[in-house]
């Protein structure tokens, strides 16, 4: 499952253990995307295109929104900072995602707390 030179581009590999399903896709030389699922149990490959790939990939690409509108929004106003120390870094993580947690709820709560508002750049985003 680990990328090597002597795989070819585009090629996936599968594994199966009872409802796990997990799948190796090179999308460049000497790279690979390592998934795991237990919603599809088959080795279904988009044939059409040219990038051919699995199921699981396509799925994971049209609902990772969520994911990226996190890193969105806890980018705008970060406490991270360039560290060695493992567990600052995941304490400085934390802090961004509860921070922006509670403007989320915050929001909530407030529906008229961002009615008005023209500075665009501050809230560049809708909840």
């Amino acid at each position: 499952m680990k990328p090597s030179a002597s795989r070819a581009v585009h090629s996936s590999l599968f594994a199966f253990r009872g409802d796990i399903r997990m799948v190796s896709y090179v999308p460049k030389k000497k790279k690979s995307v390592v998934l795991i699922s237990t919603m599809n149990h088959d080795r279904n490959i988009d044939e059409t295109h040219a990038k051919k790939k699995p199921d699981i990939i396509k799925f994971y690409n049209a609902t990772k929104g969520g994911v990226d509108q996190m890193d969105q929004k806890s980018r705008y106003y970060t406490c991270k900072r360039q560290t060695i120390r493992w567990p600052f870094a995941l304490w400085m993580n934390m802090m961004d995602v509860a921070a922006m947690n509670s403007e989320i709820l915050f929001s909530a709560q407030h529906l008229t707390y961002h009615s008005g508002r023209s500075d665009k750049r501050r809230w560049s985003y809708e909840i």
